[in-house]
């Protein structure tokens, strides 16, 4: 047996033990029509297919398919196929029953080091120069392989999921119950390090041992196994020598990085920034002329707060959209109102359309903003302009 894992687990004595036992553990029936070519428990595979026409921003027509039962080799032939082609970013699609835990870890790892996008589903042929795919499936040791996508994606009918770890009767002088508790430890850690929620594992641990537990998208969202392209924000305050101290949220996701700037300046006004990336098509987002930002709670144009027409920076490829208000209009109990409106938001985005009845264009990405509220609560406080009235519980 390979010791590959040893150099990459925290806890080596414990993965041997698992790993010498992890061939015996047995797979449970699907209780759902299972799609073609996941059947057999042949090793997985790995197919390359380069599309012609770039179908997404962040992988020029990467994609790989992997196919079968995942096993303490997966990792090692993975990399190999990547190191071979020069790839480091792309789209992973995974279509697999399981196969042996650790070894899903180590592949998981490794696709987050080569900054891959892990997606369910299967090869469906090639048209217009790009990559059609189908369904997939992608349960048990599948499942935590697909964590280590740094975005995560699964489209209605794919079949992601999970059991509980238990191991069948041994003759080995091993407690099994023992064991199960030990790689739910090390799962643990692996889930953490892909910055998933915590409660992954109570979920997993809750599920049963004897059937594949399938969870529903919105479970899916709430425990991070699947990001559909945006990362949690990261919010921090940050200072310029000079400058007044900001609080910046940074988002990132599939078509760039997203802020949300906010700044209480020396001459006392309240400016609130948000930028993203043009993507290229800086040209075509400046001639947009509606903006709205959308809240979990309702909608607001830009005339609605006042804010500046998107400004871009050609350089960068950046896009500003700029609020400003100082103190005076800050009293202004309609401003107040729906600059509330959007900074007690717990989801914000920016859209914007050519027409009223067009359809819109994403700016800004969903973003979470019940990660700011400790932040964004002290901020507002002292920057002395919203006084007791900015309520952001």
């Amino acid at each position: 047996m390979s010791i590959y894992f040893l150099g990459r687990l925290h806890f080596p004595f414990l993965s041997l033990l698992v790993i010498s036992l992890i061939p015996s553990l047995s797979l449970a029936a699907v209780k759902q029509p299972v799609p073609d070519g996941t059947s057999s428990h042949a090793s997985m595979n790995f197919s390359l297919y380069h599309a012609t026409t770039p179908q997404e921003a962040r992988y020029p027509g990467t994609y790989i398919f992997g196919v079968g039962t995942i096993t303490d080799k997966t990792a090692n032939e993975l990399q190999t196929l990547l190191k071979k082609n020069k790839i480091d970013g792309g789209a992973l699609y995974l279509n697999s029953m399981g196969g042996n835990y650790l070894g899903a870890m180590e592949l998981g790892k490794l696709i987050r080091e080569f900054d891959l996008d892990t997606y369910i589903g299967s090869y469906s042929g090639q048209k217009d120069g790009k990559i059609l795919t189908g369904k997939g499936i992608c349960t048990k040791a599948c499942a935590l392989a697909f964590l280590g996508g740094r975005y995560r994606f699964a489209n209605s009918g794919d079949g992601y999921g999970l059991t509980r770890f238990a191991f069948p009767p041994s003759n080995e002088k091993i407690n099994n119950a023992d064991l199960a508790q030990r790689l739910t430890a090390l799962t643990s850690v692996y889930v953490h390090d892909m910055g998933i929620n915590d409660d992954f594992i109570s979920f997993l641990t809750l599920a049963s041992a004897d059937t594949i537990t399938f969870p529903d998208r919105k479970t899916m969202q709430e425990l991070d196994i699947i990001n559909e392209g945006g990362e949690k924000p990261v919010w921090q305050f940050k200072n310029i020598p000079d400058e007044p101290i900001y609080l910046m949220g940074a988002h990132n996701t599939l078509s760039g990085i997203n802020k949300i700037l906010l700044t209480c300046t020396h001459s006392g006004q309240f400016v609130m920034q948000f930028m993203f990336n043009a993507r290229g098509n800086s040209a075509d987002y400046y001639k947009k002329k509606i903006y709205t930002l959308h809240t979990d709670t309702g909608d607001l144009s830009l005339a609605d707060l006042k804010m500046t027409t998107p400004l871009v920076n050609n350089n960068t490829a950046a896009i500003s959209a700029i609020f400003s208000a100082d103190q005076e209009e800050m009293a202004d109990q309609n401003t107040l109102a729906r600059l509330n409106k959007v900074l007690t938001s717990n989801t914000l985005s920016l859209t914007f359309q050519n027409a009223k009845n067009d359809p819109p264009f994403m700016a800004i990405e969903p973003f979470d903003m019940t990660t700011s509220r400790d932040l964004l609560g002290s901020y507002l406080m002292g920057c002395g302009l919203y006084g007791n009235s900015a309520e952001t519980q």
